[in-house]
């Protein structure tokens, strides 16, 4: 389904002075709304959705693959100060838990987390992710989710590991109306009017969560260590992993991983 402007600002309807842009394609949705953000007359927050990103960007400078017109390539930028919100350590995760939610609203279908920014099904296949960035300006959210392309569109050497929202629910989903429930969830925690706090959206992220038990490998220099995470640090969001030799260590979200 298209990308509908009006149909996404009226579902957005309760946030009068956000900025919403819709490109048929850009070269990154974090760029543009970076440039809003940053103007003499910038508003409190904006939205940037498009059908085509040619340099979208992910973890570690990695671009973000996404086929034309299918997916949501998006990103929120909010200025903080002016919601009055001190971002939290652990919001990436919080950020996690709310799109879930808001997917899950609109289209029924229960999300998993994985540590530290990822949405998967419930067979552990890649559905999203998110890359958040604080910069003096505004916090920028940017939002990558596979909704109506095929895994069969993506690059051979991830295809194993991804699938989509459609794939999924067996049916064509709606974008816009998609896109509204996370911007939704997401600005509404940072303006206070959530009806989940913090500690709750910590509980929601981890009864979504498929991380514990499963292991990972930490990039270590120019080295690929296999570990196994134990536990998550709840009051920082910090993960505890186990090494090879038996020891325990602790990662952070600046941490490089391979699941």
């Amino acid at each position: 389904m298209v990308l509908k402007p009006e149909r996404l600002r009226a579902a957005l309807s309760r946030w009068p002075d956000l900025a919403v842009v819709v490109r048929d394609e850009c070269p990154s949705t974090n760029r543009i709304v970076a440039e809003i953000m940053t103007a003499d007359d910038a508003p409190r927050a904006a939205l940037a959705v498009t059908d085509f990103q040619s340099a979208g960007e992910g973890r570690r400078g990695r671009s973000w693959v996404g086929p034309r017109g299918t997916d949501i390539l998006a990103t929120l930028g909010a200025r903080l100060s002016e919601f009055g919100y001190e971002l939290d350590l652990r919001f990436p995760l919080m950020a996690c838990a709310l799109i879930a939610r808001g997917v899950e609203r609109e289209s029924t279908i229960r999300l998993h987390t994985k540590w530290p920014n990822d949405l998967v099904s419930r067979e552990r296949k890649k559905v999203g992710g998110i890359l958040i960035r604080n910069r003096p300006s505004h916090l920028a959210i940017g939002l990558g989710i596979n909704v109506n392309s095929a895994p069969d569109d993506y690059p051979e050497d991830i295809r194993w590991r991804v699938t989509t929202l459609s794939a999924v629910a067996g049916r064509e989903l709606d974008r816009t109306q998609l896109l509204g429930e996370i911007a939704n969830e997401l600005l509404g925690h940072i303006a206070g009017e959530h009806p989940l706090d913090g500690e709750e959206l910590m509980d929601e992220w981890l009864s979504r969560s498929l991380t514990i038990g499963e292991p990972l490998l930490l990039h270590r220099g120019e080295e690929l260590v296999e570990v196994t995470p134990l536990r998550l640090v709840r009051e920082t969001g910090e993960l505890v992993v186990r090494e090879s030799d038996g020891s325990e260590s602790v990662l952070n979200s600046a941490d490089t991983i391979e699941y």
